[in-house]
This record gives structure tokens, C-alpha cells and sequence, in this order.
């Protein structure tokens, strides 16, 4: 419990712990603007449904509602949890928010197996066709993913901007400065700053809500 953490001081207290595990002190908290709440939900159920390429999402429906017919307890917990999951992501005021891989995506992967086994039922073929198409239609999907995200994913393997970026800020600023930032370039720093051993006598603090005081 005395280990030092990335972020706050020493986990010496039950209060401290609870905090530093529930993220409490890096929450930005949900803003008052109603039209965030609709604007963030429509982005993201169009990203939802673009990282399951669209024609799974009616398969997943679909299967959401056999399981409810077939298993009702079981439907009820799951949609439940993939509510609540989705909305607060959904709600969650951060800007990196599209990156987090949330239960709401496995709970849905679950209704796109239930799906696929009930248009199997209705729709009896072959055993073995049956399993032969399941596989081509997986490797395929990810094959389709895995294309759109290949050219960037290759580009970002090959160039090191946060790299470059985050060692000439770190070499500029004054020794023992004291650095506000935020976190999206708090944390790239404080990682060289640890693991790297470059600049220690620069403190980093974040926070989000002095700067934007300072706006």
C-alpha cells in the first residue's frame, strides 16, 4: 500500500484506495449541455455500428430478442448491463472515449452468436456447410476490419510524433519546473518521465480544470 502510483501519493489510506481504483480524481465529470448527450450518443452508435460493420448489428438485435423468448433472466441482465455500459461511455465527457473497448461490445458480440444459431434453427442446412460458412463469414469480417484500419495502423508503426514530441517539450522546459497540462499530453510525458528516467526534476500535474479556468 506505500508503493508509489502514477498519479496522487501513496496508497496509505482505505479512502485513497477506493479513490485512486474508481478513477475518482481524473473524472471529468458529465456537463450540463443537453445537446452533448445527443450529439455523443449519435456518434457513437454510428461508431458502434461501424466497428461491427453495420450488417451485424440486425443479426445482434435479432439475437438479443431469441434470448429474451428462449432465456428471459438471462435476457434481462445483459441488456441491463449493455445499457448502462453504453450510455455512460456514451455520456463519459473525454475525447478518447471511441478507443475504449467496452463490455457493451462482448455483451452484443453474444447476441450476434445468439442470432446466428436462431437463423440456423429456422433456416436448417448441413452441419458441416453450416460451420464451413461460420468460419469463412469470421475470417472474412476480420479480414474487412483489419483492411480499413491497416494503411494507418502501418503509418502510425513507422513515424514517432508522440516520441519526438514528447522528448523536445520535456528538454525545453526550465529544471524543477512544475507542468500543467492536460491529460492527453500529461500521460505520454509522465511515461518517458518514469519509465525513461528523463527529466525527474520536472513535476507534471494535470488538470484539466485549471486550464480550462485559464481559457
Amino acid at each position: 500500500s506505500y508503493s508509489s502510483v502514477a498519479v496522487g501519493g501513496p496508497l496509505d489510506s482505505v479512502d485513497k484506495i477506493l479513490v485512486y481504483v474508481s478513477g475518482a480524481e481524473l473524472r471529468p465529470g458529465f456537463p450540463a449541455d443537453i445537446h452533448f448527450y445527443a450529439d455523443r450518443l449519435q456518434a457513437h452508435t454510428g461508431l458502434f455500428s461501424k466497428n461491427f460493420l453495420y450488417i451485424a448489428v440486425p443479426i445482434g438485435l435479432l439475437g438479443a430478442l431469441a434470448l429474451f423468448k428462449s432465456r428471459r433472466n438471462a435476457a434481462i441482465f445483459l441488456a441491463a448491463a449493455f445499457l448502462i455500459n453504453f450510455l455512460f461511455f456514451s455520456f463519459y465527457a473525454v475525447s478518447d472515449y471511441f478507443t475504449m473497448p467496452t463490455p457493451s461490445y462482448y455483451i452484443f458480440s453474444v447476441w450476434v452468436g445468439c442470432g446466428l444459431a436462431f437463423l440456423s434453427r429456422t433456416w436448417p442446412v448441413n452441419e458441416k456447410s453450416l460451420e464451413f460458412a461460420s468460419v469463412v463469414f469470421c475470417i472474412a469480417l476480420a479480414m474487412v476490419q483489419v483492411r480499413g484500419q491497416l494503411s494507418t495502423r502501418v503509418d502510425r508503426s513507422n513515424t514517432f510524433p508522440v516520441t519526438e514530441l514528447v522528448l523536445f517539450a520535456l528538454n525545453e522546459f526550465p529544471e524543477d519546473a512544475i507542468v500543467i497540462s492536460r491529460w492527453e499530453r500529461y500521460a505520454p510525458m509522465l511515461y518517458f518521465q518514469q519509465v525513461y528516467k528523463v527529466r525527474e526534476d520536472v513535476i507534471l500535474v494535470v488538470s484539466n480544470e485549471f486550464l480550462d479556468q485559464i481559457d
